[in-house]
């Protein structure tokens, strides 16, 4: 943190800020996010207010706010760094903050608005070829979709996304995109393709060692229930390897043990 006072003390101006965001990303790693708008407001105060990097930094003051629930403040920086960034040209940023817009809305029960916001983030995004922000989009017009009980958009939104992330070689979307799908099969009683793409979730989520396995394993033991085992072990044997599917038979047999 002082290296930056020392580099904005000797009018070294992009290296203060180029540290700045660095120590910004690690404090919103580690959720400290009154510390990283702090440091967002003063590092504004460094750089003219009409700039690209004033934009990034105005547009982080709404993520945090966005992180704490306080979408007014949040929708009031993520503007004001799209102002900029519409009048600089910055398609990259606009594209992330009309992202970040439909998010808000979203949250907010704006069903309309945020699939309006997504949409020009995607046409952004195809602009620029920007793949891992089309899965995004995808993937935020397939939830959008699945609120709206449309399942057969759901799942075309949701499978775009996951043909992405598996040409990214992305694991974590791979498993969010399969696990959608999986609920979206479940909801229309399509149970045997649902069991296939929460086990090829859960595969993921055990490979690389994340806790949203715990969602895919309450599914599948509720779809196991209506089924019985044997949909879930003919994918576990043609999805997985050995070491895997003992993981994932250990898992359910435990979520499904009386004393849990």
């Amino acid at each position: 943190m002082e290296a930056r006072y020392h580099h904005q003390a000797a009018g070294q101006i992009h290296e203060a800020v180029a540290l700045s965001a660095e120590i910004v990303s690690q404090l919103d790693t580690w959720g400290q996010y009154g510390r990283e708008a702090e440091l967002c407001r003063e590092t504004l105060s460094w750089l003219p207010s009409d700039s690209e990097k004033a934009a990034a930094f105005k547009h982080q003051l709404g993520i945090t706010a966005h992180r704490r629930g306080d979408y007014k403040t949040a929708e009031s920086h993520y503007r004001q760094a799209l102002e900029i960034d519409e009048r600089l040209g910055n398609l990259v940023g606009m594209a992330t903050i009309y992202h970040n817009l439909g998010n808000l809305a979203y949250l907010r029960g704006d069903y309309d608005t945020a699939k309006s916001r997504f949409r020009q983030s995607l046409e952004i995004n195809e602009l620029l070829g920007n793949q891992a922000g089309l899965a995004s989009n995808y993937g935020h017009l397939g939830m959008l979709a699945q609120d709206r009980g449309d399942y057969d958009t759901a799942e075309f939104r949701y499978g775009q996304a996951l043909e992405i992330f598996e040409h990214l070689g992305d694991q974590a979307g791979m498993a969010t995109s399969s696990s959608a799908l999986a609920v979206v099969y479940a909801e229309r009683d399509q149970y045997r393709e649902a069991i296939r793409y929460e086990v090829h979730a859960l595969a993921i989520w055990l490979g690389i060692g994340l806790p949203q396995a715990t969602g895919n394993i309450e599914r599948l033991s509720k779809l196991c229930a209506k089924l019985g085992k044997e949909p879930l072990l003919a994918a576990v044997n043609e999805l997985t390897d050995e070491e895997s599917a003992q993981k994932i038979m250990d898992l359910l047999d435990e979520a499904e043990r009386p004393d849990r």
